[in-house]
């Protein structure tokens, strides 16, 4: 298998006509390379190719593509003393985080040898391009189509607090009250539900669903076990969280939460998943753990099917617009994500304490 390089902390040329880019601690080098975790998961409109404005996910956060430079050069490998590379260098940005941005270095499959790793590249020749063809960068490199569902949901029979007590999700209707942290009963506006089957989850590893173990988060927390999928973010509440990003709760993704004892990933070989929305970004409670509703925010629009995104679109017109535009309405509470959240799961651990403290009105 070819290796995909990180190309986010490429320094230098900006063009990279003629520069020399060289592995991280060889000295001399004006680039560096690494390793990028697979896989790569592209949501993309044109089957037969990748193109500037398709969507990508590296490391569980949403990417547009927004500029591609196909490139030929020399390059000398663990294999080989002297080889030629061709392939390309995309441009991304961050959908939640337009401040966030890397570039992703890949080179063509046909051009390094399966387990082979490239020691330092010469860039010879380079020009922009829209878009360029699938099977060029599909083979080995572990790039995977999208399936459109990456949304936040609860798994089939998650069991949400109404005014009727718990009712598992599935049977929740429009016009429901259910509970929530901030406004007391709410009706639901909107309940989406989709089942995914074997052959969808199939190499989708990022679509199977996350478990959080009764008692993972805290004291009670969830009461039993809670499934959701890995966006799903949930209400971390602790004295190390606000020291950390001055707010005593925020909002993080399950999957960002894995590695925290008791919460991890689960195969499946089909699952059901469901999303509430209300006329605002709420937290509610599932299976006694705080979690949060349905955001529309550019991720959360992206992983909509067409059907559904139409039915939102009627229900919440100015909301879905926003969202499209990069301007959704505010969370409920601040997104924690990416490396703070490793820092905060070790400083909790370290110091035995909850992700979920028992509240100060408590």
């Amino acid at each position: 298998m070819a290796i995909l390089y990180d190309a986010s902390i490429l320094t230098g040329p900006e063009w990279l006509q003629d520069a020399v880019i060289k592995p991280l601690g060889q000295e001399g080098g004006t680039h560096q390379i690494s390793d990028t975790v697979e896989p790569i998961e592209v949501q993309q409109g044109n089957p037969s190719r990748l193109q500037v404005n398709d969507t990508l996910t590296v490391e569980d956060t949403l990417y547009r593509v927004t500029g591609m430079q196909y490139f030929e050069s020399t390059a000398t490998l663990d294999v080989a003393t002297y080889h030629n590379i061709n392939g390309v260098v995309l441009r991304l940005v961050s959908l939640d985080d337009p401040s966030n941005s890397i570039r992703l270095l890949v080179p063509f499959d046909e051009y390094v040898p399966s387990g082979a790793v490239i020691k330092d590249i010469t860039i010879t020749m380079v020009e922009t391009n829209d878009y360029w063809f699938w099977d060029r960068l599909n083979k080995n490199n572990n790039f995977t189509i999208d399936v459109k569902n990456d949304v936040v949901c609860f798994t089939t029979g998650t069991l949400i607090d109404t005014d009727r007590g718990p009712r598992p999700v599935h049977l929740l209707r429009v016009g429901d009250m259910i509970r929530t942290r901030d406004h007391g009963m709410q009706p639901l506006r909107w309940l989406g539900g989709r089942q995914l089957s074997a052959a969808e989850l199939a190499g989708q590893r990022r679509l199977h669903p996350i478990r959080v173990v009764a008692g993972a988060l805290g004291p009670g927390m969830p009461a039993r076990d809670l499934m959701v999928s890995p966006q799903h973010r949930l209400l971390v509440r602790s004295a190390i969280a606000e020291r950390m990003t001055g707010a005593p709760e925020v909002l993080i993704a399950a999957v960002h939460l894995l590695g925290h004892p008791g919460i991890q990933r689960v195969a499946a070989d089909s699952v059901g998943y469901w999303h509430l929305m209300f006329d605002r970004h709420e937290i509610v409670f599932a299976e006694g753990a705080e979690a949060e509703s349905l955001h529309l925010g550019p991720m959360a629009l992206s992983g909509m099917s067409d059907d559904a995104l139409a039915e939102l679109r009627s229900l919440f017109p100015d909301l879905v617009q926003a969202g499209i535009a990069g301007e959704p309405a505010p969370t409920c509470r601040p997104i924690m994500r990416g490396k703070p959240v490793k820092k905060l799961i070790e400083r909790q651990l370290r110091n035995f304490k909850p992700l979920v403290a028992a509240p100060v009105w408590a």
